[in-house]
């Protein structure tokens, strides 16, 4: 099978995003490529040993936290990134080996919803961490975790949507305040999209604003801190926004 072939199999359930999303769509170039020479020349692997794999590569980010850790150390939070970035390209090769082998399994599954489920807390944990440990603000670092929880259980929502969605199919009950959405969606400007993947958990855009944030903090701890705060307050109001008034008001698809 050619690198082009093997493309179009691990893409095809993914093409739409791809499209819609840029780093996205060189993150899974990426993967593919990763995964492509695993199924061709690393044939003993298998998914669940890359999902085993994300899971070790966030228990040492973890555990690395656990040390008093300066702003004059800023590589090593810088270097944290990198491993927490790792694991969101490993996420995908796992799926991508386990689409082409048909190497499906619900251990599998398990596994990988609780990567998603843990990688949020231990990212910022580290973030929270890091600057809790030369400013001391006990209330940032009790709001960054309040952050980390909330963000981990943001795909209980996308789950409770899909609940709504199939219990609309198969009940049919009178909904009073429904509003269908039609096939057709139009994508939300540049501006308004940068600000959701900067404060709305899309891995990669969280990851290097905070890139961005610890090199400022080896020049000036307080501008570092103040961006800090602003990401840390901007996020609690838009997820806070979409929890209590965006989702319950969703229009909803039942094709």
């Amino acid at each position: 099978m050619t690198f082009d072939e093997y493309k179009k199999i691990v893409h095809a359930p993914k093409v739409k995003k791809m499209e819609k999303d840029k780093i996205y769509h060189v993150e899974r170039l990426i993967s593919a490529r990763i995964s492509y020479f695993i199924t061709s020349n690393l044939k003993w692997i298998k998914p669940n040993q890359l999902t085993l794999l994300s899971f070790a590569i966030l228990l040492g980010v973890f555990i690395i936290s656990l040390f008093k850790i300066g702003i004059e150390y800023f590589w090593t939070p810088i270097l944290q990134l990198f491993a927490l970035y790792l694991i969101t390209i490993i996420d995908k090769v796992d799926g991508e080996v386990a689409r082409v082998l048909n190497h499906h399994t619900q251990k599998g599954m398990y596994h990988d919803r609780m990567v998603h489920f843990l990688y949020p807390l231990v990212l910022y944990f580290v973030i929270a961490w890091y600057f809790f440990n030369y400013n001391d603000n006990l209330l940032a670092f009790g709001g960054t975790l309040i952050l980390a929880v909330l963000t981990s259980r943001l795909e209980t929502f996308s789950e409770t949507k899909e609940l709504i969605r199939k219990k609309i199919k198969e009940e049919r009950p009178i909904l009073k305040d429904l509003i269908i959405r039609s096939k057709s969606q139009y994508n939300l400007i540049l501006p308004i999209r940068l600000f959701y993947y900067a404060t709305f958990m899309v891995y990669a855009w969280t990851l290097l604003y905070y890139l961005i944030i610890f090199i400022v903090g080896f020049y000036s701890s307080d501008t570092a801190t103040l961006l800090y705060y602003l990401h840390l307050i901007i996020s609690l109001i838009v997820i806070g926004y979409r929890v209590l008034y965006y989702y319950p008001n969703k229009k909803i698809s039942i094709y």
